[in-house]
């Protein structure tokens, strides 16, 4: 079976930069695979680095499930109610305009719940403050985009933006930097050499660290026989 698997996947990584895969039964790991490469040098080819079991990846939206963890021991240690206006914590009064007399919780941010939408974007550079997506007159308010026209907690649709007003309250219930608050009470705790900031990694777990690539010859297009081009994380 596993050389059968191993041919599989083979005929996937063919067309990714690399693959790492494990199979669990019964609690255990009955199968690890690794395939492609982690480091990719067009020029020197004889330069890359395989995936292997200690390869590190970005893991995107994944990354919510652990933040969920963070914001769940809060809760535990009674710093943040799941049901309290989620204004309490950020500083500022979050409200729907549609729904002014409907306050979003912890809980509806967790569950996406919350009737917020990521609208053109959900991140802001330096010297930008959260508060400015829901300003009206901001270049981040988006003309109101980031409100849906359904009340808070009546309907679910994902949004990346709620769980940056999440991690902004867990930095204020906590007293704590998001990233440094989830390495030290979540991540470290777990034996997990991972972070929400490339920066805390230790120094092996950032030699161990995946490109992310993509194929093409810009960033905005995929061409199947195209150059392997570095999206994020190419620190070499």
């Amino acid at each position: 079976m596993e050389k059968a698997l191993d041919a599989r996947l083979g005929e996937i990584a063919w067309e990714l930069s690399g693959l790492a895969v494990a199979v669990l039964r019964g609690g255990e790991v009955s199968y690890e695979g690794y395939f492609g490469r982690r480091f990719i040098d067009p020029d020197n080819p004889e330069h890359g680095q395989p995936i292997d079991r200690h390869t590190k990846f970005r893991v995107a939206s994944i990354s919510k499930t652990v933040a969920a963890i963070g914001a769940m021991a809060l809760v535990d240690r009674g710093l943040i109610d799941l049901d309290c206006d989620i204004s309490d914590y950020l500083g500022f009064k979050l409200r729907n305009p549609h729904w002014p007399d409907h306050p979003i919780t912890a809980a509806m941010l967790l569950s996406h719940t919350s009737s917020l939408r990521d609208a053109s974007g959900y991140s802001l550079g330096l010297g930008h403050r959260l508060e400015e997506f829901f300003l009206p007159g901001s270049e981040a308010y988006d003309e109101g985009r980031h409100f849906a026209d359904r009340g808070p907690g009546s309907y679910y649709s994902y949004a990346n933006l709620g769980y940056g007003v999440l991690a902004t309250a867990m930095e204020k219930a906590s007293g704590e930097r998001f990233d440094l608050y989830m390495l030290r009470h979540v991540l470290k705790p777990l034996g997990i050499d991972g972070s929400h900031n490339v920066l805390l990694l230790s120094n092996e777990g950032f030699a161990d660290l995946a490109a992310l690539y993509r194929k093409g010859s810009d960033e905005e297009t995929w061409e199947p026989d195209g150059p392997w081009r570095a999206q994020v994380d190419d620190y070499r």
